[in-house]
């Protein structure tokens, strides 16, 4: 019976460090604050897409507007943030993907239909709530994204409210560690937690 028991507590052991360990190629986990910092080589090799500077310079331009409609959203300003994402479409469509390798590019061209439908769906919102649908849609896509070619400057972080669009859950990317919940403004402003860090590629 002894036997049987040690053997159940060292593969509850085992379940249970493999579950504190789990990250992938790429992250590292802060066991402080239980963050997964992502970072991507940058190659054209193993798990990451070398993309041109110019491509990733546009980007950081689109990043941008994103951000700034986050904030926004955190204001529960439809009229700007319906303005702002005008703004956003004339930013997407001056990305030229054209002097990425091919393999980089062959990447965008499968990414970049997930970013598009959601920026589509931002633009046709006629209410706040219907524009935090698109938005959450957009996080979704531009985090995908990331995690393979790497954020186009600096870092940003991957933020997660479990209470939004009724306990479903949403994400929102930030350059500010501090939680402004776009999905609920000042009702819940707090609400959320960093739950990764997305680094630029090296």
């Amino acid at each position: 019976m002894n036997n049987i028991l040690q053997l159940s507590l060292a593969a509850l052991l085992l379940f249970f460090t493999a579950c504190a360990n789990d990250t992938y190629e790429g992250e590292e986990r802060d066991m402080d604050t239980g963050t997964i910092t992502t970072t991507t080589s940058g190659s054209s090799s193993g798990q990451g897409y070398a993309m041109s500077d110019r491509f990733l310079d546009q980007l950081d331009d689109f990043n941008e507007e994103y951000l700034n409609l986050a904030d926004d959203l955190v204001d529960s300003d439809f009229e700007d943030a319906a303005e702002e994402v005008q703004r956003m479409k004339g930013e997407w469509s001056s990305i030229d993907v054209g002097e990425t390798a091919e393999r980089g590019k062959a990447y965008w061209m499968q990414q970049s239909p997930k970013w598009e439908a959601a920026l589509n769906r931002m633009a046709a919102a006629t209410d706040i709530e219907s524009l935090r649908i698109g938005f959450s849609e957009l996080t979704n896509a531009m985090t995908e994204t990331y995690r393979r070619i790497g954020v186009p400057d600096d870092q940003l972080y991957l933020i997660y409210c479990p209470m939004a669009f009724d306990d479903k859950g949403a994400y929102w990317l930030s350059k500010n560690r501090k939680v402004r919940n776009p999905y609920f403004g000042d009702k819940m402003l707090e609400c959320g937690s960093v739950q990764e860090t997305l680094t630029e590629a090296n």
